[in-house]
């Protein structure tokens, strides 16, 4: 199933999504990709290389569509992505995230792809807590028929930038429990700041 974005979508175009797709018709929602067709499925009796078949000209539906507060997407594209790894898969949801949201994510950071972030509040503290974590892990085998992954060398990140979009003025960010206070920028929406290194997991505090 081939995809094809509207401009303002920055995403490759064409893509391909395997495992078909659901036929929307929307009302007011905005129309962010469309559809294509193939013109024959691939099996013995038609066969056009190792690639997929070409696109018909015919629109077919929408493959992406937004709300004031809603994107949907015609195919199964977070199991796509996890089945097949396509890099693509994951564009193109970043692509409708962040057109969602005026491309003002809560969260952004340059952790690497295998990279974590999690941030929660403890109001009583008086602070908001952000994880990060990163490991490289690797495929050793299948268990149930799902594939295992593992974690055997932990490689140390150096200058990770992380900017925060959150609703309390941020006074003070340090590193716990080394308990090194971090230079951090403050913006009208949020905090930015840069963490030296770590090794698989970092904390750090951000006091208001």
């Amino acid at each position: 199933m081939a995809t094809k974005l509207t401009p303002d979508i920055a995403v490759r175009s064409p893509i391909v999504i395997l495992g078909g797709a659901y036929e929307i018709k929307p009302t007011t929602a905005k129309v962010l990709a469309e559809r294509r067709a193939s013109y024959f499925n691939r099996t013995w009796e038609h066969y056009c290389s190792h690639q997929h078949a070409p696109d018909a000209p015919a629109k077919v539906s929408p493959a992406a569509v937004l709300g004031k507060q809603i994107a949907y997407f015609a195919h199964n594209l977070f199991s796509a992505y996890r089945t097949y790894g396509q890099p693509l898969y994951r564009d193109f949801f970043a692509a409708a995230l962040r057109h969602l949201l005026g491309d003002r994510l809560p969260v952004e950071t340059s952790l690497p792809s295998t990279g974590r972030i999690n941030v929660l509040e403890q109001p009583k503290e008086r602070r908001y807590v952000a994880h990060l974590l990163f490991a490289v892990t690797s495929n050793r085998g299948t268990f149930h028929g799902k594939p295992v992954e593992i974690i055997e060398d932990l490689v140390p990140l150096r200058d990770t930038r992380v900017r925060l979009r959150l609703p309390r003025k941020v006074k003070q960010v340090r590193l716990v429990p080394d308990g090194g206070d971090l230079a951090f920028t403050a913006h009208a929406d949020g905090v930015e700041f840069n963490v030296p290194e770590f090794t698989a997991h970092q904390m750090i505090e951000l006091g208001y």
